[in-house]
């Protein structure tokens, strides 16, 4: 592994991202939640949670906290933390350039975040709240495979370390010392998160059992009968659009929206959050629907071709109208119980999808022409036609409260991405 090669990667990133440069001159508003510090040495791992093609995640069962309350950072530490958070993060959790400027309030703030977390990673029942992620191993014989690995990862910490929203996976812990950290190993760095419980793609599998609307033997007159679990479908949907919005306010583009990075913290809850952010991308323009100005990124293999929007696949100048277009596949998706497009080889999506303009069939499924509409539009062909996110949030919204309340106030909003209410279904958890 090259350090100064992830380094450069990550800076040259960096350097193109108003919004993370943004957070690290508190010209961003600081999320409400700061991540505390470890070495890798003082987190107890359990069970393999997960594993990717670049990373693995574990459940955290504990930690062994180095030192005492008055043992200050390593002035390295100090420098790296400094650099990923907003100022004001970095003096309200005592992580400052040199040890020379750290307080010993701010030393107490720091170790008290730290305590907190250790004190908390068993709920009630004895299960483990969190998880962290770090380079697999293996990649370690790929040098090039794990430097690129490894700054993703970084850029997923820094990237998740500026963003407050209740449908986006909360950062709760940071390895110490930054990416000199992978001078220690594979693991030198890494990231604490919330554990999540199930995904999107588990609770699919779930509703096909309590609600099989692909049995042939509920057909009537070539429509499926009413969805009892529409509603609920429609919640998430808009709990997920709700959080696209608020990083395209911020001009991030998600880049990898499918249900297995959408999850669940409780298998009962019903709050809905984002996560794996190491494909995420700011685009440089101010305009989001001026192609002559936005960079034209190029993926690489990124992201998942049966959710990727028509332009990337085909290689052509993008925005943030890309979710959009994923968005609507994975809304489809929940409707219908089924994988999109399943029958179609990459290179069968490629021409009929990507270059004819095939789309799932919505007359099926007995759903309201609005919320038909709306799905015809958010998977448009042509990008310039397609809703922006902030246009499906004010579309799904009326049609979310008249499924939970028809006499519902439409008038009430809230601050987030989109200026609206999620979770209006059900009560969020």
């Amino acid at each position: 592994m090259d350090v100064s090669a992830i380094e450069a990667e990550v800076d040259g990133v960096v350097q193109q991202s108003p919004f993370l440069l943004a957070a690290e001159t508190d010209e961003e508003e600081p999320p409400s939640i700061s991540p505390a510090i470890f070495q890798r040495k003082e987190v107890k791992i359990g069970a393999l949670l997960g594993s990717g093609s670049f990373s693995k995640v574990h459940e955290v069962v504990g930690y062994k906290l180095a030192g005492s309350k008055k043992k200050q950072p390593s002035s390295q530490s100090s420098q790296w933390y400094a650099s990923l958070v907003p100022s004001s993060l970095s003096s309200d959790v005592g992580v400052v350039p040199t040890l020379e400027d750290t307080s010993p309030q701010d030393r107490d703030r720091t170790e008290q975040r730290r305590l907190a977390l250790s004190e908390s990673t068993l709920d009630c029942g004895g299960k483990s709240r969190y998880a962290i992620k770090f380079i697999k191993k293996e990649l370690s014989k790929n040098p090039r495979a794990f430097n690129s690995a490894a700054a993703d990862l970084i850029l997923e910490a820094k990237y998740m370390a500026a963003l407050d929203h209740p449908n986006i996976l909360k950062l709760r812990g940071l390895a110490t010392g930054g990416s000199a950290g992978f001078l220690r190993g594979h693991d030198g760095f890494f990231v604490i998160v919330d554990r999540l419980q199930e995904t999107l793609a588990d609770r699919m599998l779930c509703w096909e059992d309590e609600n099989p609307l692909n049995d042939t033997r509920r057909w009537r007159q070539g429509k499926l009968p009413k969805d009892k679990l529409l509603p609920l479908k429609m919640d998430y949907a808009y709990q997920i659009a709700d959080a696209l919005a608020y990083l395209h306010k911020r001009r991030i583009l998600f880049r990898d929206l499918k249900p297995m990075n959408c999850g669940f913290n409780s298998r009962e809850g019903h709050t809905v959050q984002l996560f794996d952010f190491g494909l995420c991308r700011e685009l440089p323009s101010d305009s989001d629907s001026d192609f002559e100005d936005n960079e034209h990124f190029h993926m690489s293999g990124a992201g998942t071709y049966c959710y990727m929007a028509p332009e990337i696949f085909n290689s052509k100048r993008y925005n943030l109208k890309a979710d959009v277009f994923s968005w609507s596949i994975v809304f489809h998706e929940m409707i219908a119980q089924r994988r999109s497009f399943d029958h179609y080889s990459e290179s069968e999506h490629k021409e009929f999808v990507c270059e004819v303009g095939q789309r799932p069939s919505l007359t099926e499924y007995n759903l309201p022409e609005s919320l038909q509409t709306l799905l015809s539009q958010a998977w448009e062909q042509d990008p310039a036609q397609r809703l922006t996110m902030q246009e499906v949030c004010r579309q799904l919204m009326p049609l979310v409260r008249s499924s939970a309340n028809p006499d519902s106030d439409e008038s009430e909003q809230s601050t987030t991405g989109s200026g609206v209410k999620p979770g209006l279904i059900l009560s969020q958890s």
